[in-house]
């Protein structure tokens, strides 16, 4: 069943309507990677609830960021980090320090993964199941993450649905950028700040 999902911060002040949600539009993956861990680490530190799971994995709805739609607290909340200068665009909401999804360093490629916390519990039952687990080898220590599948499938079905979108003249622009520069001048973190939110 295809649906429109609200997704929220923890707060409520910052939302955003999610179109078309059906395992047909995105997948659902697990990733265990040390940069989630990290991002995820660093909201929490700065007051924002624990979004990671007791393996250190963080729950994530990947999708086009045309399907999603902002609908409050873009303009006043809307911010963004990035652990290394080159690295994912990584949102979140200034109000209470939710994230607001992952995003590749260009327009052109409107990938967005976003955590499902910001949805509601129900909301997976329009995703399917779970596609992809990442990374079990930098899982937090001393926990038993599922073992790595579907990397592959995954990635191959994120630039299927970018390509087919491309030639369906559905370039629609990325609510997260404007123009050629996105909505919000992207924080990096220094090293000694990074060092300090990822896992040994």
């Amino acid at each position: 069943m295809i649906q429109d999902l609200i997704y929220s911060c923890t707060c409520g002040k910052t939302t955003a309507r999610l179109h078309n949600v059906s395992p047909r539009t995105g997948n659902l993956a697990r990733c265990h990677c040390k940069d989630c861990q990290a991002f995820a680490t660093w909201l929490h530190q700065q007051g924002g609830a624990d979004i990671m799971d007791e393996n250190g994995g963080t729950e994530l709805w990947q999708t086009l960021a045309w399907h999603v739609e902002f609908l409050t607290g873009k303009d006043e909340n809307l911010k963004a980090l990035r652990l290394s200068p080159k690295g994912l665009i990584r949102w979140y909401a200034g109000c209470c320090h939710a994230p607001f999804g992952n995003t590749m360093g260009s327009q052109s490629m409107t990938f967005v993964g976003l955590p499902l916390s910001g949805f509601d519990a129900k909301a997976t039952d329009n995703m399917g199941g779970f596609s992809a687990s990442m990374f079990a080898k930098t899982a937090r220590a001393g926990s038993t993450p599922p073992d790595d599948f579907g990397f592959g499938k995954t990635i191959a079905r994120i630039l299927w649905r970018q390509l087919k979108g491309k030639l369906r003249a559905k370039t629609r622009a990325t609510p997260y950028w404007q123009g050629n520069a996105p909505v919000s001048d992207p924080q990096v973190l220094t090293l000694p700040e990074r060092q300090a939110v990822t896992p040994d």
